[in-house]
């Protein structure tokens, strides 16, 4: 997979995308037509809130709250070790690096509890389809936030309504935790968008494949380091972008 360019494509005419794909704008919507059939040429742009700050990154620029199409999720497990390498990396439960510490997340004791801390993180990773972006774009939900994630999936569940049909909006959501310390995490609300979309579809199929490739990769982490900048609120360049979070 390579990458697209990271421009913001508010204007389809503006918009660069590679050789035999096509941006189109309806309305307020760009999306790329037949994305499914370049699904080895995408790689989805990545959303960052900066825990500190609140703000709201993707693709280097800064937004007041994002929304779109939640195409899929899955969980996703993360360890770093002290000196901020990626060690072990696990989506839906299952290892996807080359040196695992055990077979499957549910038994590895790095994700298991001990005196109320966990050296694994579990995250929720889902890819969306925003109206001003045509590429999916690739958001993390942190620990922090999974019991409001898992709250807004029942929603749908109550309605016996898909996930597709329903506007995802992330916004700042300024929390206090232990010894006051205060950071910020997503608030997330679902609005039913009953607006039929064309092009859903097509990327409903591209987010399967996407995730049939991550899943099924296996990637060496050994000089991966991750640093968090505050304020970009993105990912050291030493991380592939390719990486599943």
């Amino acid at each position: 997979m390579s990458n697209l360019p990271r421009n913001s494509p508010t204007d389809a005419e503006k918009y660069p995308v590679m050789e035999n794909m096509t941006a189109v704008k309806k309305g307020n919507e760009v999306f790329i037509e037949n994305i499914s059939e370049h699904n080895e040429e995408i790689v989805p742009i990545k959303a960052r809130i900066s825990k500190d700050t609140g703000k709201i990154f993707v693709a280097g620029e800064m937004l007041s709250k994002l929304e779109g199409v939640i195409l899929k999720f899955w969980t996703f497990n993360k360890l770093i070790s002290e000196d901020k390498q990626i060690v072990c990396m696990g989506v839906n439960g299952m290892p996807i690096v080359s040196n695992s510490i055990s077979p499957s997340c549910a038994n590895c004791p790095k994700n298991k509890f001990v005196n109320h801390h966990k050296e694994c993180k579990n995250y929720y990773v889902l890819l969306i389809k925003s109206p001003e972006y045509s590429i999916p774009i690739k958001i993390s939900i942190p620990p922090t936030n999974l019991r409001d994630f898992k709250a807004i999936l029942q929603i749908p569940l109550a309605k016996v309504k898909p996930l597709s049909q329903y506007t995802a909006i992330f916004t700042p959501n300024k929390k206090e935790g232990k010894n006051n310390i205060v950071y910020y995490n997503y608030n997330i609300e679902l609005e039913e968008n009953n607006k039929e979309k064309e092009w859903l579809t097509d990327y409903m199929e591209y987010a399967n494949h996407y995730y049939d490739y991550i899943s099924s990769n296996r990637y060496d982490t050994s000089n991966v380091v991750v640093k968090d900048d505050e304020e970009t609120a993105t990912t050291d360049e030493q991380v592939p972008d390719d990486l599943p979070f």
